[in-house]
């Protein structure tokens, strides 16, 4: 009888020990799955960082009215980075916009200088023109500095008004939508606007007539880009007699966590439609 009991404990004791060890590693197993997640869901959490600026490759060109417009272009000495701006006019000629007259740069700091001059028209020359005219490469002279006293530097301010037109598609004799792609930085966040609009025909040329809900979709660099980008949407501008139509646009995109709103304006231009 003690012979029996002294088995029917060591068979407990071994029970016990078994269930412990079990417990053990499904706890071990627990943590590492929990780690395993954790450090997975930090690979592909998103950044929340703002877009450091950048230079820019050409100036964004905005066309105040039918002969005046501004080119603005971010410039950079390292890290260093100012925005050069110069104002230009234009005219058409044979359905095509021509640079006619540069006007005085001015420069404001972006990043990394302690102060930048804000005239920038000093020793100012069109160093090159192109396309018939719709493209200049402007030399600008600013000032900045980076502490005790200001230093000239130099840069070129690339005005091209051939660049960034939306491609028209006319969907039949009264609709139509302009695509067109826009960027921060040297294309490192590329976005696609679509915008729809009405047009009809008035003495032998097409007028817009109703400008659309604006939509938005990521083409490279954004986490994420919001679809609606109808709000604020609004015409304003137009010219040559109601064919040319500028649209703001303001669309949301995401590096990250949260949004930050971006603004553009797209030309649609129905002249050589």
């Amino acid at each position: 009888m003690k012979k029996l009991w002294i088995i029917v404990v060591a068979v407990m004791v071994s029970a016990f020990a078994l269930t412990g060890c079990g417990g053990s590693a499904d706890a071990k197993s627990v943590e590492s799955a929990q780690s395993a997640a954790s450090s997975s869901t930090a690979e592909l959490a998103p950044s929340s960082e703002t877009p450091a600026p950048t230079a820019d490759e050409k100036a964004a060109i905005t066309l105040q009215d039918d002969k005046n417009g501004i080119a603005v272009q971010k410039v950079a000495l390292g890290e260093r980075i100012a925005e050069l701006t110069v104002p230009f006019q234009y005219e058409e000629k044979d359905g095509k916009r021509v640079l006619t007259e540069i006007g005085k740069a001015t420069a404001k700091k972006v990043s990394g200088w302690d102060s930048v001059k804000f005239d920038a028209s000093e020793n100012q020359k069109v160093v090159s023109t192109s396309n018939g005219g719709a493209e200049k490469i402007v030399r600008v002279i600013y000032h900045a500095s980076i502490g005790s006293g200001d230093a000239a530097y130099e840069a070129e301010v690339t005005i091209d008004l051939d660049a960034d037109k939306p491609a028209i598609t006319l969907v039949n004799d009264r609709e139509g939508i302009a695509v067109q792609e826009v960027s921060i930085g040297k294309r490192d966040y590329v976005a696609e606007i679509t915008v729809p609009f009405r047009y009809e025909q008035q003495y032998g040329k097409a007028v817009v007539t109703e400008i659309g809900k604006a939509t938005a979709k990521n083409v490279a660099g954004w986490f994420r880009v919001n679809q609606d980008a109808s709000e604020g949407t609004k015409q304003v501008g137009s010219g040559n007699g109601g064919t040319k139509a500028v649209v703001y646009v303001a669309y949301e995109a995401s590096i990250g966590q949260g949004w930050q709103t971006y603004d553009d304006l797209i030309e649609i231009d129905l002249r050589n439609i």
